[in-house]
């Protein structure tokens, strides 16, 4: 919904819809929100619960609803350019989202917990939805394919072209590829602390 609303924002700007989507961005990502970007405090609702309320252990942080919150940064970001929106979306990817799939991409995580205490989790009805280990499939799989979707779309968020503006929105190696110009990075972040990015094109450009 708040994806929505932004993207509303994006093609037909209304500003009493835009402050109320940057007062739920605020909400969330300065109260609601888990230090590895995930979103979601209780299995009741899968919802958020009250400011600073973030329990390690029978939180929800739904790998779905992280590339919610990712999408909804994204947009924002292309209303006003700030940092502050990369920065939530750099931790996303690398923490958030990248934590619901094993690295061989069989087993998938809905839930991704911050804290698992076997035994409990075994005993503790309240914990019924936190899973030791990934699951080979989910019974309401929206995960599995959101993730794979993420993934395989993550291009469209590295560069952003705004007018006669191009943003370069996160570090990893890629290649954007204009009508006569080519921005590619190289790097190995964030393995490496280096990034070498190189343009092809007319002389004349300010960066």
């Amino acid at each position: 919904m708040a994806t929505g609303m932004a993207k509303i924002v994006n093609r037909d700007f209304d500003n009493e819809l835009y402050q109320a989507c940057l007062a739920i961005w605020d909400d969330i990502v300065n109260r609601k929100m888990y230090i590895t970007g995930g979103v979601g405090s209780t299995v009741f609702g899968e919802a958020f619960i009250g400011a600073y309320d973030l329990p390690n252990d029978t939180m929800y942080c739904e790998t779905c609803a992280a590339i919610a919150l990712l999408n909804f940064a994204y947009e924002l970001f292309q209303q006003s350019p700030k940092a502050e929106y990369l920065d939530v979306i750099d931790r996303l990817i690398y923490n958030g989202i990248l934590s619901g799939a094993s690295l061989n991409g069989k087993q998938f995580f809905y839930v991704d917990p911050l804290e698992v205490d076997v035994d409990s989790c075994h005993h503790n009805p309240g914990k019924g939805h936190v899973k030791t280990q990934r699951p080979d499939w989910l019974g309401c799989a929206c995960c599995p394919p959101n993730f794979t979707r993420t993934v395989a779309s993550i291009g469209r968020y590295v560069y952003l072209e705004d007018d006669n503006r191009i943003f370069v929105n996160l570090f990893m190696a890629s290649r954007l590829l204009g009508e006569d110009y080519t921005i590619e990075q190289k790097t190995g972040f964030p393995f490496e602390n280096r990034v070498d990015i190189s343009y092809h094109g007319p002389e004349k450009i300010d960066f």
